[in-house]
């Protein structure tokens, strides 16, 4: 879970100085080409941020899966 926190803390802290950036050169003959660019880095960074997730809500589900298996062999005896 800490990696997931670390990956959505980067995407904060990257759209917010993509946002000063843009801030920075609003009425440049860039701000356009920026902004597409800037578009598609946040959709890339969000579905890793996405796809990291749910890999590690799966490897959780794995690891329970797997304390209950031994929890019933135990309980079992």
């Amino acid at each position: 879970m800490d990696e997931f926190m670390n990956e959505v803390r980067a995407l904060v802290y990257t759209i917010i100085c993509l946002q000063c950036l843009l801030q920075f050169v609003s009425g440049s003959s860039y701000q356009k080409y920026l902004k597409l660019f800037t578009g598609l880095l946040v959709v890339c960074l969000c579905c890793s941020v996405v796809f990291s997730a749910v890999s590690s809500f799966k490897n959780y589900e794995v690891e329970i899966k797997s304390f209950e298996e031994i929890w019933e062999e135990q309980w079992n005896g």
